[in-house]
């Protein structure tokens, strides 16, 4: 079958933290756009929490990547959107952004890696605006991010995307959850 138009490509997408505050929402866009979806989740009472969205979940975490590795090489668009802060959080980002690009290099077709990243890796910018051309100067505990952004952003096994999310609020949690419940 010809794909006439690309609204009709059904993707398979994987993505960690999918049951955290940004990769859940950005799990479930991806489903309601019909497309397939599998989210990494560390337990199986969050699995039900995706397997209630249609998310197909699957059970493992950053420091195992084989418990993941399989299911991503068989997706199109790999989305790490998770940060472990109870473990080394440089290593943990380093080896899975290593093991999306490892499974891309072995991938029949070209995949889209997205990493999210934050403005932190902007620092102080004194009040002025920035974009994407800006120099980074990252506050002391995301230093480490540039390097991470820098592998995916020159992948050539794969369509490299970065995101630096800003302020994120809403119902679900954060810091602004609480403002809903009022």
């Amino acid at each position: 079958m010809k794909i006439q138009n690309w609204k009709e490509m059904v993707m398979k997408v994987f993505i960690t933290g999918a049951t955290g505050y940004i990769g859940f929402n950005v799990a479930r866009a991806f489903r309601r756009a019909g497309h397939q979806v599998w989210g990494l989740t560390r337990n199986e009472n969050k699995g039900k929490l995706l397997a209630q969205q249609e998310i197909q979940p699957v059970i493992g975490n950053m420091q195992q990547p084989e418990s993941f590795a399989e299911i991503a090489e068989n997706c199109d668009v790999l989305i790490h959107a998770a940060a472990d802060y109870q473990n080394d959080t440089i290593v943990l980002d380093n080896q899975t952004v290593e093991t999306f690009l490892d499974v891309a290099k072995r991938g029949a077709h070209r995949k889209t890696i997205i990493y999210t990243s934050g403005v932190w890796v902007i620092g102080n910018t004194g009040g002025k605006t920035v974009d994407e051309s800006t120099s980074l100067n990252p506050i002391t505990v995301v230093a480490w991010r540039p390097d991470v952004e820098n592998m995916v952003l020159h992948a050539a096994e794969a369509n490299g995307v970065v995101i630096r999310p800003g302020c994120v609020y809403g119902k679900q949690g954060g810091l602004t959850g609480m403002w809903f419940d009022g």
